[in-house]
This record gives structure tokens, C-alpha cells and sequence, in this order.
């Protein structure tokens, strides 16, 4: 990364040429650099910021695992209930047929005047 200097006098003297007064013009140049100054980021600014970045996508990674592993037994648990439901279904449906087929033989075997 290439870093550039603010050349204050050079500044200066082209504010001077352009007919702005000395004083004038040193406290622009003074005004400026502190602007600069303040705005650039430092290669330690970059660091911290990476850092932080870092420390974000650590966090961030652990979350996802954290939610990975939690749907992943909320799935679990819902299979299960799944199956549970399944089975209370077979042998309800099992008991109706067993009750209709009961039914059916009991009316088949009465004698024709209960009918």
C-alpha cells in the first residue's frame, strides 16, 4: 500500500500564487491536514478493524453452528412425532376396520326378521 504525504508548502505556495494572502493560506493548509489527518485510517486503525472483522466472523460461524445443530434436533424430535402419529393413525384406522368388519358379520348372521 502506497501512502502519500500532504506537501504543506507546496500547498501553500499554490494558494499564494492564486493571490490568497500567507497567513491565509498557512492556516487552510494547517486546517486540511488536520482533516486528513483525522479522516485517514491509520495502518492500526486497518488492524483493529480487521481484528474486530475477524472476531465477528468467529462469532458468526459459531452461531451457525449453533442453529445447525439445534434444527437438526428440532428435526429429530419432529420425526419422532411424525412416526408417533403415524402409528396412533395405522391403528386407529385398524380398529374402525376391525369395528366395520364386526358390524357387517354381526348384521350378516342375524336372522332375516331382526334385518
Amino acid at each position: 500500500m502506497e501512502t502519500q504525504t500532504f506537501d504543506t508548502l507546496t500547498y501553500v505556495k499554490k494558494l499564494q500564487s492564486g493571490g490568497i494572502p500567507r497567513k491565509q493560506a498557512e492556516a487552510q493548509a494547517e486546517a486540511l491536514i488536520a482533516v486528513v489527518n483525522h479522516s485517514l485510517a491509520t495502518k492500526a486503525d486497518i488492524e483493529v478493524t480487521r481484528a474486530d472483522i475477524e472476531r465477528l466472523r468467529v462469532s458468526a460461524r459459531r452461531d451457525i453452528e449453533k442453529l445447525r445443530s439445534e434444527v437438526k434436533n428440532r428435526e429429530g424430535k419432529m420425526l419422532l412425532r411424525l412416526q408417533d402419529l403415524e402409528n396412533r393413525l395405522t391403528i386407529r384406522m385398524g380398529l374402525m376396520f376391525v369395528t366395520t368388519v364386526t358390524i357387517l358379520a354381526t348384521l350378516i348372521t342375524l336372522p332375516p326378521f331382526l334385518r
